[in-house]
């Protein structure tokens, strides 16, 4: 089970039908708090929601480079660290709670170590909140590998929201649900980024029918990329004007031929696709048509390359992939903002999910 010394989280399997009752409308202006903020994607997430107005209330993030950014982009009340008993004395009530607690420990790459990386239970302090506080709604998010390779954990979080008891009713007081969806298919976002969502929603003496979003179409890679991009002529061009490094070079060598053998079994031109590389990868990684796995390594590295335009994909780009905004306050280097884009929502997926969780929470699903 998940835990830390001196925590315990009782816990209760079962699950009572409850009548539904009237209408219960969420505020207009729906409180946030956010946990594991990295760079504020729950923030821009909620933005644009119609009918509703999202303010966060705090944010709770221990990287300083992640609290540099933030202190530029959002106004609101921060704290460093989700153990400090500080943070949950004053920590105040939201009507949300977000987080995408930290994933490095469950990702397919790395140790995957798990609950035994300390990272691994930090979730456990979000819980807790959300016990104390009650929040009408929640949105957990992390790496599609906690369901693959560490489902126990999933289980565990599952259970737990599950186990929180209406103070009035003394029944389970959340909905609760998950999914794996795709920013490509989800999000509408050439970005091939398949995450875990779990949602909880507060019952209040009545069920909760809550829709998961469907598919919808994605746009062109060509439509995120900047505007004063100047695609080569040829890949001639590029292969006598190569990147720095064995494995970069290999595979930029790797991608023209493979892009250069569908086009010959299509019928096109070769500068007709917009290929996306990965060159720091050991293999070849790439994609004609989307975004491969946007990491916290690759984003850092700057390691995704438009091969058609024979340069990284800038800034502004990998916003656009990660749906974000491109007038944010960028105080942080390239580096450290790929880094953490690659932590980072896809801001269209969780919009479209809260959007969801705001009509189901208020009986209108």
């Amino acid at each position: 089970m998940l835990g830390v010394p001196a925590v315990t989280i009782a816990v209760a399997a079962a699950s009572v039908a409850l009548p539904t009752t009237m209408f219960i409308a969420m505020p207009q202006t729906i409180t946030v708090g956010s946990f594991f903020t990295g760079m504020a994607g729950c923030h821009f997430s909620c933005q644009d929601i119609p009918g509703r107005d999202f303010a966060t209330a705090f944010w709770v993030e221990k990287e300083s480079v992640a609290r540099k950014f933030l202190n530029a982009n959002l106004n609101v009340q921060g704290f460093h660290d989700v153990c400090d008993p500080s943070f949950l004395a004053d920590a105040p009530h939201t009507d949300f709670v977000i987080g995408g607690f930290p994933c490095q420990t469950f990702s397919q790459n790395g140790r995957k170590a798990g609950i035994d990386d300390p990272r691994g239970v930090l979730v456990v302090f979000l819980l807790i909140y959300v016990r104390r506080s009650l929040p009408r709604m929640v949105l957990l998010e992390n790496v599609k590998n906690l369901m693959m390779a560490h489902k126990e954990t999933l289980i565990d979080i599952l259970t737990i929201l599950k186990g929180i008891k209406d103070p009035e009713t003394l029944q389970p007081a959340y909905f609760v649900s998950f999914r794996v969806l795709n920013s490509m298919t989800h999000g509408g976002i050439p970005h091939h980024r398949e995450r875990v969502y779990i949602v909880a929603i507060r019952k209040l003496r009545r069920a909760i029918r809550f829709v998961w979003p469907g598919p919808i179409p994605c746009c062109s890679p060509a439509s995120l990329l900047d505007r004063d991009r100047v695609k080569l002529s040829s890949y001639d061009v590029l292969l006598n004007n190569m990147p720095k490094g064995k494995t970069a070079q290999n595979n930029v060598r790797r991608a023209i031929e493979q892009v250069r053998s569908v086009a010959q079994s299509e019928g096109k031109h070769e500068m007709h696709y917009l290929p996306i590389v990965d060159l720091h990868s050991s293999a070849l990684n790439m994609s004609l048509e989307y975004l491969p796995c946007l990491t916290e390594a690759r984003g850092r590295a700057r390691a995704f390359w438009s091969l058609a335009h024979g340069g990284p994909l800038s800034t502004r780009e990998l916003l656009r992939f990660q749906a974000f905004p491109t007038d944010l306050a960028i105080n942080v280097s390239a580096q450290q903002i790929g880094g953490m884009l690659g932590n980072a929502f896809t801001c269209s997926v969780v919009r479209r999910i809260v959007e969801q969780m705001v009509r189901a929470a208020e009986g209108r699903t």
